[in-house]
């Protein structure tokens, strides 16, 4: 991943940042509806058997075609997927270790708390592939745990979402995502950002990357050429931890591509590597462009921002 290459012993940066200035952009229209495929609650099986789960309606919409009881996908489809989905394991060809198949078309998720039961073997829970396009609506993502970084190298990233392509989330939370082991860097415990990413009304919270060499970004990691825009949103409570003598960078969010945060917090998050170099407990950016206007950067451990941006890191 591009982001491995951005950390080195120094920890040098070299950002653009605009402080509390400027119009706040409007929110991103939501994406209108192909087919509309209606989720049997709670069902995550790939199977014959009459229903149809949110992995065979997903199946449906990328491949516009129906699958056990789901019609087939049209365009940019809208799944309605009230209820809890609790994943126990990896589908039967995936790629990656994802719990749900990779999002390749236009798709919209609405009212569906997805997360990864505390048994199950280590799986990230989303991944959005290059061309591909998901929207959340007051949906939840939680409980997984990053174990491979498929867009290549010996990186770990993502336990929660694995965006490519764009990913809009509006209204909705990510938290309690992992991402550990002995990767050259793990990172992006919440999200790692390679394409274009929107939230909205939307928190990222307590999501952890501890890694053996260097953790980065708990919250979230936007990668080198991505974009990443954040609106009445919040990161909060995410870390990350790095061994002795190693690198934990961006406890909130490590930045190496553009940022901007509007009417957002980014509060009581943390790094730390000790004897090491543990910097940016709330942002960290390199090479990058972070634009901040009307946010609260606070209470982060144990600095706010690397660099630091006066009176907005306060």
């Amino acid at each position: 991943m591009s982001w491995r290459l951005a950390i080195h012993a120094a920890v040098a940066a070299s950002v653009a940042v605009v402080g509390l200035t400027g119009a706040v952009p409007q929110p991103s229209a939501v994406p209108q509806p192909g087919a509309f495929i209606r989720v049997t609650p709670g069902a995550v099986d790939d199977a014959v058997n009459g229903n149809c789960s949110l992995v065979e309606a997903i199946i449906a919409a990328n491949t516009d075609a129906p699958r056990d009881a789901c019609r087939a996908g049209d365009g940019a489809d809208t799944l309605q997927a009230a209820g809890r989905f609790v994943l126990t394991e990896v589908p039967a060809g995936s790629s990656s270790r994802t719990g749900l198949p990779t999002v390749t078309s236009g798709l919209t998720i609405v009212d569906a708390k997805i997360s990864r039961t505390t048994d199950a073997p280590a799986f990230r829970i989303l991944q959005v592939a290059n061309g591909g396009a998901l929207t959340m609506l007051n949906g939840s993502i939680s409980g997984g745990s990053a174990v491979d970084c498929p867009d290549g190298g010996a990186a770990i990233c993502a336990g929660g979402i694995l965006n490519l392509g764009t990913l809009t989330l509006v209204d909705s939370r990510v938290f309690e995502n992992t991402a550990a082991g002995s990767g050259s860097i793990v990172g992006g415990a919440g999200i790692v950002n390679g394409g274009t990413a929107s939230f909205i009304n939307s928190i990222v919270r307590d999501n952890l990357a501890a890694g053996d060499t260097a953790a980065v970004g708990g919250g979230i990691t936007n990668n080198t050429g991505a974009s990443l825009s954040l609106v009445n949103s919040a990161l909060r409570g995410n870390s990350s931890v790095g061994p002795t003598g190693g690198v934990a960078v961006g406890g909130g969010l490590a930045n190496f591509g553009t940022a901007s945060l509007t009417t957002s917090r980014v509060q009581h998050n943390a790094v730390s590597a000790p004897g090491g170099t543990a910097t940016g407990g709330g942002i960290y950016q390199e090479n990058a462009v972070t634009t901040l206007r009307l946010t609260r950067v606070n209470g982060n451990e144990p600095n706010d921002c690397q660099p630091a941006i006066a009176a907005i890191c306060g």
